[in-house]
């Protein structure tokens, strides 16, 4: 269903008027303000699930690759952080794994320091043009905790059924400087999309999120030929500030990049929470060939989430064949 305009029915003769400005407004801020305190509290519960996902990875030509991984929220200072702990590529188990996952649960003394590195390895399976560590579902609404709210425009869209469910639609326009996501040489990179939320309690039920030109084509030789260039990544060690991080120091200059995220969330009633089904993505940026100018790459990605489970100490996940 597409966007429409969004009205009011009055009470008095049945007439139907379009929401002036203040009141439009007004809804959406309020709107807003209950989607901040969801994103906020989500952690709170769903630290304590994990996830079984299956991520299938395309970069041109390529074989597929196919990463079977734990997928879990984890607690970290000022807030939480989604987390992928890869556990299979290809078939092939990762041998230096030693539940890690486990140990962030369970270990007093986790630190943010731990969760970056783990987050680290875990992105290192990543393939396409574009380097990240950002690519797990609950990164859009992780951006939208009550701190981060004043940095966008929001406006009320259409409604849409999901799975049996009505949601309001609320585009979203990052106008803030500076942006949460900013190149290695300092330059800004708005976010923008869509959230599906309902409007009662403000749950996210579907996410769109959309960034343009944040990659730097990199002119060092200290890339291999078709190696990914460098972009932004999320510091999730600091999840309430969302700041990025910049992931290598080289000569660089400005070139065209994309990305694109889309995640669907189910109703689990056992938990009595809306858990990410599905995520797709799409990125395009340069990628460096031995012999002449770096060309277009485009990769996309697929991954479905399954098996949730409530974590104890001493639960072993098992990932299904």
């Amino acid at each position: 269903m597409g966007p429409r305009l969004l009205v009011v029915v009055l009470a008095m003769a049945g007439a139907a008027a379009p929401l002036s400005s203040q009141s439009a407004k007004s809804s959406v801020d309020e709107l807003m303000s209950r989607v901040a305190t969801y994103a906020a509290n989500y952690g709170e519960k769903a630290s304590l699930i994990v996830a079984v996902e299956k991520y299938i990875q395309r970069f041109g030509g390529d074989r597929p690759r196919q990463v079977t991984a734990e997928f879990a929220i984890v607690k970290a200072p000022g807030g939480w952080v989604g987390y992928r702990d890869v556990v299979e590529v290809n078939g092939e188990k990762i041998s230096d794994r030693r539940d890690r996952l486990m140990s962030i649960f369970t270990d007093p003394a986790a630190d943010s320091r731990m969760i970056r590195k783990l987050t680290e390895e875990s992105s290192r399976f990543n393939i396409g043009p574009i380097s990240r560590n950002f690519n797990v579902p609950t990164t859009v609404m992780l951006v939208f905790l009550p701190v981060n709210l004043h940095r966008f425009v929001f406006t009320l869209k259409g409604q849409d059924r999901i799975d049996g469910v009505v949601t309001q639609e609320v585009a979203f326009k990052e106008v803030g400087t500076p942006t949460l996501t900013m190149t290695r040489a300092g330059r800004n990179v708005p976010m923008e999309g869509s959230l599906w939320v309902t409007p009662a309690d403000g749950a996210v039920v579907r996410t769109r999120m959309r960034m343009r030109n944040f990659a730097d084509t990199v002119t060092s030789a200290k890339q291999g030929p078709g190696a990914p260039q460098g972009a932004p990544q999320v510091d999730t060690t600091r999840p309430t500030a969302g700041r990025v991080m910049p992931t290598f120091d080289l000569e660089v200059r400005p070139i065209e990049a994309s990305a694109e995220f889309a995640v669907t969330y189910a109703w689990h009633k056992e938990f009595e929470m809306w858990l990410p089904r599905a995520m797709a993505e799409q990125y395009e940026g340069p990628i460096r060939l031995e012999n002449g100018p770096p060309i277009t790459g485009r990769a996309s990605t697929n991954a479905t989430y399954s098996d949730f489970k409530s974590f104890q100490t001493g639960t072993k996940i098992n990932v299904p064949q």
